[in-house]
């Protein structure tokens, strides 16, 4: 919007609309050009895409067209692309530039053009994390929130909508592995996410990680995020305790145990984006928080984010609270001396994963088929003997799945504080286990203690996955 009225006070003043009796001919004389779009996005199909431009100059210098046919007539440029042969995407910036021999100006079009052979994540059923592979092209619905289901008790839809409007561009906020590697978190999403009629088009690098993908309005906000899962080892599910649970913990690249990439990624209870765990190699043997072992990954590679592990919380005591603030700081840990939920409200918002079994909400984070575990298949009187001794810095869940449950720690609530990495695992279910509002229930594994509980929801926690 900015740009566009913008444009349209060139447009006035080349025309010479100004009327307050000032001597504007210097301005008019100096070379001016400018664009209606900085990006033009393109399927792997190819296509045509139209731009208008004004210029006071008619010699208008088109460069660096690259594998574009581009041309120019009345104020406008017509942008083609053919398909794209390459197996990743492909981009160009088109630079276009006015001169009077002396003063030049300059203005540019960013293309980017998806490849062909795109699998479409979203074509059954849109989530807030979509598992993808190394190499490939994929593309998934931008235009409805999560599932596209409820909110459970919240009033963020009646407020806020269920439809993802004004979108205008993707943007890659963070791509990261477990080790922070910083060069080889650039190889996890290959390029710049391209938005186009609705649709988010990326394509992955040669790195397994995770990411977050953004969908932003004209001004730069951030209207919803989903979580990118780049994984190449088949996800499986096993029954236990009469559920069917995903074989590793959400965002782990495998389950082996004592291997760093079985940790998983952490979340504040009923929110979708994911934060990531300690960077360091497992190294306690006990109930020990060995300061080494809690080192922080703020790793983004190409992305634009930064992270904050300490973002303080608003004091908003009306539903839906802080719901709108978390979806646009999907990298914001909130946290707070004195408030333990991190949406605050005094309101019911006791179901942001789900009121019933049933219920995968839109802030519900696994990925599609699956929804955040409920308490039931480990809250039983025997689960002190359901699970076999520490080893490898986790345990294993012999009375249910046999799954391994790596103890990766866990982010506290108050200054968002990473602890006890090897020592203590903490694994969110979707139910409430008390009647504060603060609280949600979470399974406790440590190295010397075995329980079900609750905990503040602003803690970081771990989340396993259930087949819906």
């Amino acid at each position: 919007m900015k740009k566009l009225l913008y444009m349209i006070a060139c447009l006035s003043l080349l025309v010479g609309s100004c009327s307050d009796g000032e001597d504007n001919t210097g301005i008019l004389n100096e070379p001016r050009i400018t664009l209606s779009t900085w990006n033009v996005s393109f399927p792997g199909e190819g296509g045509i895409a139209v731009v208008a431009m004004v210029a006071n100059r008619e010699n208008v210098k088109i460069e660096n067209v690259s594998w574009l046919t581009v041309t120019e007539e009345e104020n406008q440029l017509t942008i083609i692309a053919d398909a794209n042969p390459d197996s990743q995407q492909r981009i160009s910036q088109i630079i276009l530039s006015v001169s009077d021999g002396g003063t030049m100006a300059k203005d540019s079009i960013a293309v980017v053009q998806s490849a062909l052979g795109t699998i479409h994540l979203s074509e059954t059923e849109t989530a807030n994390c979509y598992i993808v592979k190394t190499g490939g092209n994929y593309s998934f619905r931008a235009d409805v929130k999560g599932n596209g289901g409820t909110d459970g008790k919240s009033k963020y839809i009646s407020q806020y909508g269920l439809e993802i409007q004004h979108a205008v561009y993707a943007d890659l906020l963070w791509e990261a592995t477990y080790d922070a590697d910083k060069n080889i978190s650039r190889d996890i999403i290959c390029g710049q996410p391209v938005y186009r009629d609705g649709e988010i088009h990326f394509s992955t690098g040669s790195v397994q990680g995770n990411a977050v993908i953004a969908v932003k309005d004209a001004y730069g906000t951030i209207l919803w995020s989903w979580h990118i899962w780049v994984v190449d080892e088949e996800i499986n599910s096993k029954e236990g305790g009469g559920l069917i649970w995903m074989d590793r913990n959400l965002g782990a690249l495998n389950n082996t145990p004592g291997d760093i990439n079985n940790r998983g990624l952490l979340y504040q209870w009923g929110r979708k984006d994911p934060f990531l765990p300690s960077r360091a190699a497992y190294m306690v043997t006990e109930f020990d928080n060995i300061a080494a072992a809690n080192r922080y990954n703020n790793e983004v590679g190409d992305g634009s984010a930064q992270w904050n592990y300490n973002h303080p919380m608003r004091n908003v005591m009306e539903a839906p609270g802080n719901m709108e603030y978390a979806v646009r700081r999907p990298t914001d840990f909130l946290t707070s001396s004195s408030f333990e939920n991190w949406f605050v409200t005094t309101e019911i918002e006791t179901a942001l994963w789900g009121a019933d079994p049933q219920e995968k909400t839109i802030f519900d984070p696994c990925p599609a088929g699956y929804m955040v575990a409920p308490s039931e298949g480990w809250d039983r009187p025997t689960i002190k003997n359901d699970w076999g001794t520490f080893t490898d810095n986790g345990r294993y869940w012999t009375a249910g799945s046999n799954d391994f449950y790596p103890l990766s720690g866990f982010l506290q609530v108050k200054g968002g504080v990473l602890n006890y990495c090897g020592a203590l695992g903490m694994y969110w279910t979707r139910n409430e286990q008390s009647e504060s509002l603060s609280n949600g229930g979470r399974l406790y594994l440590a190295s010397n203690s075995i329980f079900y509980s609750h905990l503040p929801k602003g803690s970081g926690l771990l989340v396993r996955c259930i087949k819906q």
